[in-house]
C-alpha cells in the first residue's frame, strides 16, 4: 500500500506542477512569467 500512494503523490506532484508551469507561461510576459527553462524545471 506505501508504494501505491507514493506513487500517487509522486504522479500528482509531477503533473500538477509541471502543467501548472505551462499553464501560468502561456498566461502573460514581463518578470513573472514562466519561459521554457522554467516549465523544464518543473518538469525535471
Amino acid at each position: 500500500m506505501n508504494k501505491q500512494l507514493a506513487e500517487f503523490i509522486g504522479t500528482f506532484a509531477l503533473v500538477f506542477f509541471g502543467c501548472g508551469a505551462a499553464v501560468v507561461g502561456g498566461m502573460g510576459s514581463g518578470a513573472t512569467a514562466v519561459d521554457l527553462l522554467g516549465i523544464a524545471s518543473a518538469f525535471g
